[in-house]
């Protein structure tokens, strides 16, 4: 007695269990968990640059004709 081996259709498919089975799935799920924990303890701060070097005393006119001296840009950036 011998049998013929059985032929799939083409409407149904050849491998019939759910996504969640496949190691691949879970391959990719856990690689992207692992990079995604591992990434903030790789990153890389740079120091912070070192304080600029005193401005000297000066005088000058903005764009719209008001007087610009370096007390009135005392405690902002520039």
């Amino acid at each position: 007695m011998s049998r013929k081996p059985v032929r799939p259709d083409d409407s149904e498919s050849t491998d019939a269990r759910p996504f969640y089975r496949n190691p691949w799935f879970w391959a990719g799920v856990i690689g992207i968990a692992a990079v995604t924990c591992v990434r903030p303890f790789m990153v890389r701060v740079p120091p912070p640059p070192p304080p600029g070097s005193p401005v000297a005393v000066f005088a000058a006119t903005d764009p719209a004709g008001a007087a610009v001296d370096l007390a009135s840009l005392a405690g902002e950036t520039w």
